[in-house]
């Protein structure tokens, strides 16, 4: 049996509003890449929304402040060194900057698995429709 990965960086999976009130999927370094095109982000629910925004925002500072172009942990030390990460990481994109960490997960791994997710705890009670 193949085996499948989901690419986080490749794969069309975050949920966008456009401006025209269309929702698309695009790859997590279209999401960032483009923010200032969409309205908002568009989950199935408002609690999605705010867990990709963290996600959103972790890859960021992640990328922007703990690692260097090539991946390796450089944490700043002058103020300045923020200008240069930043024009560093601009010249290669963001995908090559986070490849490493964010690259595939293996099948059957739950990602910001909402309340109809399969990984869920059944919840007791007769009134309940399952």
């Amino acid at each position: 049996m193949k085996q499948i990965e989901y690419n986080l960086l490749e794969e069309r999976w975050v949920r966008v509003r456009g401006q025209d009130y269309t929702v698309q999927e695009v790859s997590l370094p279209d999401a960032l890449l483009h923010a200032h095109e969409y309205r908002d982000l568009a989950g199935e629910l408002p609690t999605q929304d705010a867990a990709m925004l963290r996600l959103l925002l972790a890859v960021l500072h992640t990328v922007f402040s703990r690692v260097d172009g090539n991946g390796i942990p450089a944490p700043f030390e002058e103020t300045d060194d923020a200008l240069i990460r930043w024009e560093e990481l601009y010249r290669l994109g963001l995908s090559g900057a986070v490849a490493g960490p964010l690259l595939a997960f293996p099948p059957g791994t739950p990602l910001l698995a909402g309340a109809g997710s399969e990984d869920r705890k059944p919840i007791p009670g007769q009134k309940i429709e399952r």
